[in-house]
């Protein structure tokens, strides 16, 4: 607002910020408030020339006449946002030009306004030139609003952009009531709403149970202050849009942004969703628990195997040194692989040994008769038939005048013993390797992780997640094979029966399979056939066969799921064209800790599938088996009884 213009009106600087028709009353019914909202409407220029305007100037009102011109300026966009108003008098132009018509009229021209006429001419240059001044000051002026708007926009479409661009979750919230400007796409993943939905509304408004949390107050604090704020990892109630409120665990911060005056209405927040590696870690530490109760119930499981198996019947016998005749009771000869009517000598005894254990056990005897105490000793040995068993003895010498002269033994065989300890050798082998393979991938993502966290927009952290989340289901798998072996073991399985199609089930097991587009699945039966069983186990069994199919027939694209009614029995089979399994290894398929020899090939698991999958039928009531031919394929099936 020029001083000039202030005194065409007649007003000091106090009407600066005034509506106009607040600040000049006056102008209350003439032409020009009309003409102004005209402008601000159509944004056509308006133009008057010589209009009078009634204005109280010097305590009254007076006429005068004016030159001027409103004009609507725009933005990039096209878009009005404010009028450029300028205004020359002239009422001592018109007035003259009024006098010189009535001088015209009365012919009567005198030297007095003829220098009056020549000074307005001079005074029309000046007004000319000041009119050409104001415009060349308009043009600037209008070229100076057009640049700071221009990178006023220009640093809002950057912020804007980066934040509609960023991967990580951004929104930039406006005033004390945190309204909602923008919010980018992962923002509105992590509140589970929509763009239509928070735009333009409160923060506390969209979410209700925010009210009371600290993180709004903490908002306008940084608002207030000017200063960032930010939460390492922090717990959240956020509710759906259902209303269910859900927890979630995430890092904010909140950032000032700083307008060109210095003044600071809006934070820009920045939300890294950590909820799923907290839960991870949560399900991590829930998993080494279970872990461990399963070791623990393993350890109880195995030691109630050696107390059945030492309240096994035992063989007794006493044997003469100086003949080597022996007496037997006839376990102790059926342990040696002799009927009751044989003949066992001492001298047998020790042939009856694999060669490599005779000169240890004769050692053993004669270090037990130097110092009396009782002899204990593990052996191998081969029956009369060449089948190998293992035999556990222990023996006390008898002395006669001081001299050992025979000495007194039992034995029992303890083939499935070392069989057992073989395969759980083997077994806890299998698991340690199996777990300590994703537990060290999983530490070695938390570890980067923990060493990115300070740069949470890194593209690997997303890769890292992806892997630990792999890692945590690899070792709940093991886990829940460790879980359910316990519960067989314990007898605690409980079978929940219902009724349910088939069809239906078969296809819930093959879903997961068929999501990677790699293989097809074929179902072939009745589709309205339904049986009565426990459906989660039953599909597990399912699942299983599915997954060793996959597993070890990897080039059989089709895998085919038949099942049919016969008489009494739904049977269900698996049926693949891969390379097929050895007849040899057809009996063990089932067996505890048995994971079958394909050509070489090593393959993750802790071999407790087939195993648990068994006991689930035999639960049922029901039997399971596998036939396979090699170079053609194999089929996994089972039979439940329909009642």
């Amino acid at each position: 607002m020029s001083d000039t213009m202030l005194g065409f009106w007649g007003r000091d600087r106090s009407v600066i910020g005034l509506p106009l028709e607040t600040a000049i009353p006056e102008l209350a019914g003439q032409r020009f408030l009309d003409e102004l909202r005209s402008v601000i409407h159509s944004g056509v220029t308006v133009i008057g020339k010589g209009i009078p305007a009634e204005l109280q100037l010097e305590g009254k009102l007076q006429t005068r006449y004016y030159d001027y011109e409103y004009r609507a300026l725009r933005n990039a966009e096209g878009q009005i946002y404010c009028l450029l108003h300028t205004t020359t008098e002239v009422t001592d132009s018109v007035l003259g030009k009024v006098a010189i018509q009535k001088l015209e009229q009365e012919q009567s021209l005198n030297e007095e306004l003829a220098a009056a006429n020549e000074e307005l001419i001079a005074t029309n240059e000046e007004l000319n030139q000041s009119r050409q001044s104001l415009y060349q000051l308009k043009e600037e002026l209008e070229w100076r609003v057009k640049e700071r708007t221009d990178a006023a926009e220009t640093a809002a479409h950057r912020l804007e952009a980066m934040v509609m661009n960023t991967p990580i979750a951004m929104t930039i919230l406006r005033g004390h009531d945190l309204i909602v400007e923008v919010a980018n796409q992962p923002m509105l993943e992590v509140w589970r709403r929509t763009l239509n939905q928070v735009i333009g509304r409160g923060l506390v408004e969209i979410f209700p149970e925010l009210e009371g949390q600290p993180n709004p107050g903490r908002m306008r604090g940084v608002m207030q202050s000017g200063c960032r704020f930010t939460l390492p990892e922090t717990e959240v109630i956020l509710g759906t849009v259902d209303g269910v409120l859900k927890k979630h665990y995430a890092r904010f911060s909140y950032d000032p942004i700083i307008e060109r005056d210095g003044a600071i209405e809006s934070i820009l927040v920045t939300v890294i969703n950590i909820t799923d590696e907290v839960t991870n870690r949560q399900q991590l530490e829930k998993s080494r628990k279970e872990l461990l109760a399963a070791t623990h119930n393993l350890a109880e499981a195995n030691m109630r195997l050696n107390m059945a198996m030492e309240a096994s019947s035992l063989g007794m016998a006493e044997a003469v040194f100086s003949t080597g005749q022996m007496i037997s009771n006839e376990q102790f000869k059926k342990n040696f692989g002799r009927s009751g009517d044989e003949e066992l000598t001492y001298p047998q005894l020790f042939e009856a040994m694999l060669p490599e254990y005779r000169d240890e056990i004769k050692r053993k005897v004669d270090t037990a008769v130097k110092n009396h105490t009782i002899y204990e000793a593990e052996y191998e040995i081969e029956w009369p038939n060449g089948s190998r068993h293992w035999i556990s003895a222990h023996g006390i010498p008898r002395y006669e005048n001081g001299v050992a002269d025979r000495i007194v033994g039992v034995s029992r065989v303890i083939t499935q013993q070392k069989t057992v300890e073989q395969q759980k050798d083997d077994f806890l082998s299998v698991a340690s390797h199996e777990l300590k393979t994703p537990i060290t991938a999983l530490k070695a993502n938390l570890q980067l992780l923990k060493r990115l966290k300070e740069t949470p927009a890194n593209p690997v952290i997303p890769k890292l997640i992806d892997s630990a989340n792999k890692g945590i289901e690899k070792i709940t798998i093991l886990v829940d094979d460790l879980l359910n072996i316990n519960r067989f073991s314990q007898s605690k399985l409980e079978l929940e029966l219902n009724s349910f199609n088939v069809k239906q089930m078969l296809q819930n097991s093959s879903t997961a399979l068929l999501a990677e587009n790699k293989y097809q699945i074929v179902i072939e039966g009745d589709p309205e056939l339904t049986m009565v069983a426990d459906e989660h186990r039953i599909e597990q069994v399912v699942i299983n066969f599915i997954n060793n199919a996959v597993k070890y027939a990897p080039k059989s694209n089709i895998i085919l799921l038949r099942f049919e009614k016969n008489e009494n029995k739904v049977g269900i089979a698996v049926i693949d064209r891969g390379p097929g399994i050895p007849a040899n290894q057809l009996p063990h398929l089932f067996d505890r800790y048995w994971r079958a020899d394909h050509s070489g090939k090593k393959y993750s698991g802790l071999g407790l599938g087939l195993f648990i999958c068994a006991e689930i039928i035999e639960r049922h009531g029901g039997t399971i088996g596998a036939e396979s031919i090699l170079g053609e394929g194999s089929t996994f099936w089972f039979k439940i009884p329909v009642g």
